[in-house]
């Protein structure tokens, strides 16, 4: 083998070792700039902690989880939720804002209601109609799933014989 390719084997060995020792620490890095994109389309930022959100963000986006942003008015929520929505698969789909301090009480009771009948309703369908797995899925004892079942009108005449505590 000529000097020259050795020399250059030697080279592309040592890069390629140092690419794979860095590689994690780029895609962190990668990671983090990602975030602080998707971020700083809504925010301008230079601080650490906003540094570290907008990594959270870029960690968090692509999750299929749900969110929950608090904080006082005017700090940035709806900002860092359109973030969010751009880190992720929904990023081509609307984006629908929800501002629930603009929101008279009860129209915000109807709908948190709504959305609690709705996971009650699709628990049971997963579980088979068994309530046992159905209450355990969503956390809560029979008794509790049962009397909310009544408060949304879900449940039938054969759940009075069910009923915690009933004789039978």
């Amino acid at each position: 083998m000529p000097m020259g390719s050795w020399m250059r084997t030697v080279v592309a060995a040592a890069a390629l070792g140092a690419t794979a020792a860095g590689a994690q620490r780029m895609s962190g890095e990668i990671e983090r700039l990602s975030g602080e994109l998707n971020l700083s389309r809504s925010l301008v930022f230079q601080s650490p902690a906003m540094s570290r959100l907008a990594l959270m963000v870029q960690r968090i986006g692509p999750r299929d989880v749900t969110v929950l942003l608090t904080g006082e008015s005017g700090t940035g929520k709806e900002r860092v939720a359109e973030a969010l929505v751009r880190a992720s698969p929904r990023a081509s789909k609307a984006f629908v804002r929800f501002n629930c301090a603009a929101r008279p009480q009860a129209s915000l009771k109807e709908r948190l209601d709504a959305y609690e009948r709705g996971l009650i309703v699709a628990a049971l369908d997963e579980a088979g109609g068994n309530r046992t797995h159905a209450a355990r899925a969503l956390g809560l004892n029979r008794g509790t799933l049962h009397s909310k079942l009544h408060k949304f009108g879900l449940a039938s005449a054969e759940d009075a014989e069910d009923e915690p505590g009933a004789d039978g």
